[in-house]
């Protein structure tokens, strides 16, 4: 797994240890030349390895590594990236939607003017939620929420991602062919739901506690999920290539999820 790294073999998709090693060699013998290495979520890793691993050593002493002519774009919330500045050469800042684009994205998604306009003068009485709907992923997360409960919004963000786990949990039964429930409160599920959210919410406290937003297999499997219930909708699988054979590891939908649960 890509943040059990040590090395750089580790970081190379090859089918066998010895053929990632020779790819290490030949980057080595180019100083890096023609490479490029991009961390997608540096934020997302554990402090520790953002201090002292080898995904630190590629940003900040490349030179160690005998990869000084490589090339490394890192992505991240700006907020979680401030000791990266004085090693970088050049930063570009994604700002997201831009309050013109908010409302051009609700209106192609709500298809209704009058509904923009309700929408809109929800998210004013509520400006820490309109404040987040700068990233697209929020603004389509209240843009669901919006249309699910008849033109309302909850009053808080913490409302906001209570309500999207609740619609997560009542479209994954139905789609598991289980019925449809009526779910209005986190703290009183059904109770086919009580012992698997519980479990759920178990890996979520642990994954915060341990700084850790990523999971894998094994450590689902020892939650020992209801086949029919699974994760509940609320935990996705991403295939990775960084390693000698394809592996699947596994994150909470959104971050925020994660918190919440824990």
């Amino acid at each position: 797994a890509v943040h059990s790294a040590k090395l750089l073999e580790d970081l190379i998709p090859a089918g066998s240890k010895s053929q990632a090693e020779a790819v290490v060699e030949v980057l080595r013998a180019k100083q890096g030349r023609g490479m490029l290495w991009v961390m997608d979520g540096w934020d997302e890793l554990p402090v520790q390895l953002r201090t002292n691993s080898i995904f630190h050593g590629l940003i900040k002493s490349p030179r160690k590594l005998n990869l000084h002519f490589s090339a490394v774009i890192v992505t991240s919330r700006p907020v979680a990236s401030g000791d990266l500045y004085p090693f970088i050469s050049s930063r570009v800042e994604i700002l997201g939607f831009t309050p013109t684009e908010v409302k051009q994205y609700f209106t192609e998604a709500l298809h209704d003017e009058q509904a923009v306009e309700k929408l809109q003068k929800c998210l004013r009485e509520h400006p820490v939620i309109e404040a987040s709907c700068y990233t697209p992923l929020n603004a389509a997360i209240v843009t669901h929420l919006f249309l699910a409960q008849g033109q309302s919004l909850p009053t808080t963000l913490h409302g906001v991602f209570t309500s999207l786990v609740i619609c997560c949990l009542i479209r994954h039964m139905t789609k598991k062919g289980i019925g449809e429930v009526d779910i209005s409160s986190l703290d009183h599920l059904p109770s086919c739901l009580e012992e698997p959210f519980c479990k759920v919410c178990t890996l979520a406290y642990h994954g915060i506690m341990d700084n850790k937003a990523t999971f894998s297999a094994k450590e689902l499997e020892k939650l020992k999920l209801p086949e029919k219930l699974d994760t509940l909708g609320l935990i996705q699988g991403v295939e990775s290539i960084a390693s000698f054979q394809k592996s699947v590891s596994y994150n909470f939908l959104h971050l925020s999820v994660q918190e919440l649960l824990a």
